[in-house]
């Protein structure tokens, strides 16, 4: 206990404070993975997408949400694109990056303590502080520093494609189901970002955007009983190759 109280006097604030202050912010954070998900996963779901239930698996949500725009694009456009590969490798590398900025920031942490619980445990004998040379504490606080300086500079251009394709990948889930809203729902959720997981709420049972599918009908054979016997003087007819399946379709 000794510990934990020398650390709150030397933050001024009480370790049971801090906790309770972060309610709040997880409560917030729980809300948004939870209506996040519903929405992709019924989004998915209805669209007969493989895998629906990855809208619940870290980095698997990032996969669904390309999967539902490169859906989009497919059956819409005609067009086939790979968004949900770059989202997925994009969102790994980013969060590989931001755990070792955070490693760092516990290691230059831990070494600022150990300096500042040594100037607060010898308040009256501030001669101590003459042990420590410059050049050791230099490298003891540079060395994270400049980490964290070199991953940043790494991390800034994937955070820009993943920001782009994100809000590509985004916009196409919008304008699939609520074409007249999309760019709209877009704007406010780059700026109010907690507004995504409520248009994805809203949009989720809604296909506004998609064409509409004609189920195949099958070709009028007046000899049921012998699909392959021509109608009176006629030439045989080949068969009939099979309805091919939609690969988007489980």
């Amino acid at each position: 206990m000794g510990v934990f109280h020398d650390l709150e006097a030397l933050m001024g604030v009480s370790i049971l404070e801090m906790l309770i202050s972060e309610i709040p912010t997880a409560l917030a954070n729980l809300a948004v993975y939870i209506f996040t998900g519903l929405g992709l996963y019924t989004i998915a779901k209805r669209r007969g997408i493989h895998n629906p239930w990855l809208a619940w698996v870290p980095f698997g949500n990032m996969w669904l949400l390309g999967t539902i725009s490169d859906h989009y694009q497919s059956v819409a456009n005609g067009k086939v694109t790979r968004r949900r590969v770059v989202l997925l490798v994009t969102n790994i590398l980013m969060t590989l990056a931001a755990v070792a900025v955070v490693a760092l920031c516990f290691v230059l942490l831990g070494r600022m303590l150990a300096i500042g619980f040594g100037m607060f445990t010898n308040m009256e004998n501030l001669d101590v502080l003459n042990g420590i040379e410059e050049e050791q504490l230099i490298s003891a606080i540079a060395g994270p520093g400049v980490g964290m300086v070199l991953l940043s500079l790494v991390v800034f251009p994937i955070s820009i494609v993943y920001l782009v394709f994100y809000c590509m990948a985004l916009h196409n889930v919008y304008k699939s189901c609520e074409p007249d809203n999309a760019t709209l729902y877009l704007v406010l959720g780059i700026f109010i970002p907690i507004c995504v997981p409520v248009f994805l709420m809203v949009c989720r049972n809604k296909d506004g955007g998609m064409p509409v599918r004609v189920a195949p009908q099958p070709a009028y054979n007046p000899y049921e009983q012998n699909p392959y016997q021509p109608p009176y003087g006629m030439p045989p007819q080949p068969p009939q190759p099979p309805v091919e399946k939609d690969p988007w379709e489980e």
